[in-house]
């Protein structure tokens, strides 16, 4: 079979953006490292040393996996089967009963999941709620009441004075019932996963832009109009001026990431379409609308804000 492995493949950048979408999948976890960076001694050693190791290993696995898969798993059952990979290498090589197994794994590897980005979404919305960028900014800023961001971490569910005893107000369970029942079953996967990714994408592209922007078009840090004057140090007002390493990192960095924004939009060739249903645009018209409704958010609040 590895003399045939690529017979029947197809080719393009649409088929390669949605490929890329499920392998950087595995690695978008290690970005919530950068929110728990004030809860290490040491950040930068810390980072210095963890990030390059935890993406090698990452690498190596990943690259282990998908040699198991296709030495113990045919590829008809792969292409064919409609079942998880994994589940068929399970089966395969030490039989039915342990496919059981498998669904512990992915319950572990789902709360580690949970976990980290329960922490990381805390940090973020302390952080929002610090800038007045959401409702009740201060009760979000809040570190009440062993400083940590309980409030912020509260906002994955509905506010204090909007909480009913008796409802489920989550955000998390009616994203899950939006997917469950709005999104066909065989389609329901790949959506969330490339729904979550897109954005993640745009966004990324676009800071990699402007640090790029940055970068040709040097200036003082007392051009910032994030945090005004009062609210930051002279002594912080230092010209930004990145090494070359910096700059060609933003640029591969930039360039991948507009990239995956652009291709979603392009029609895949037949054969190749990222959904059994659902149109290919899906998920990026779905993080699109989610954006625009963020950014009309900022401009009621900043609006708002500039009357009162």
């Amino acid at each position: 079979s590895w003399h045939t492995i690529w017979e029947g493949s197809k080719t393009g950048g649409t088929l390669l953006c949605v490929c890329l979408y499920n392998v950087l999948w595995s690695y978008v976890g290690f970005s919530n490292a950068n929110y728990a960076l004030s809860e290490m001694d040491n950040p930068a050693r810390t980072l210095r040393i963890a990030a390059p190791l935890a993406l090698i290993t990452v690498t190596v696995f990943y690259l282990l996996c998908n040699v198991a898969y296709f030495a113990a798993v045919s590829k008809e059952e792969i292409t064919g089967s409609g079942r998880l990979v994994a589940a068929l290498l399970f089966r395969n090589v030490w039989g039915e009963s342990t496919e059981r197994v498998l669904n512990a794994f992915v319950a572990l590897s789902s709360l580690g999941n949970v976990l980290s980005v329960s922490f990381a979404q805390g940090r973020v919305n302390q952080a929002l709620g610090q800038e007045g960028v959401l409702p009740l900014s201060k009760f979000w800023a809040s570190n009440w009441p062993a400083h940590a961001p309980l409030a912020g971490l509260g906002l994955r569910k509905s506010p204090e004075p909007f909480y009913r005893p008796g409802l489920t107000n989550h955000v998390d369970w009616l994203t899950c019932v939006i997917v469950i029942f709005a999104v066909p079953p065989g389609d329901a996967y790949n959506f969330t996963l490339n729904f979550l990714s897109y954005p993640l994408a745009l966004i990324n592209g676009i800071i990699s832009l402007g640090l790029l922007y940055v970068a040709i078009y040097p200036r003082s840090s007392d051009n910032n109009t994030i945090l005004d004057d009062s609210r930051r140090d002279a002594a912080e007002k230092v010209a930004f001026s990145p090494n070359p390493s910096l700059v060609l990192s933003a640029l591969i960095f930039g360039g991948a990431n507009i990239f995956l924004s652009i291709m979603p939009l392009i029609r895949p060739p037949p054969g190749a379409e990222p959904y059994e249903d659902l149109p290919y645009w899906a998920h990026a018209v779905g993080g699109l609308s989610v954006l625009f409704a963020g950014w009309l958010w900022w401009f009621w609040h900043y609006r708002h804000s500039q009357v009162s």
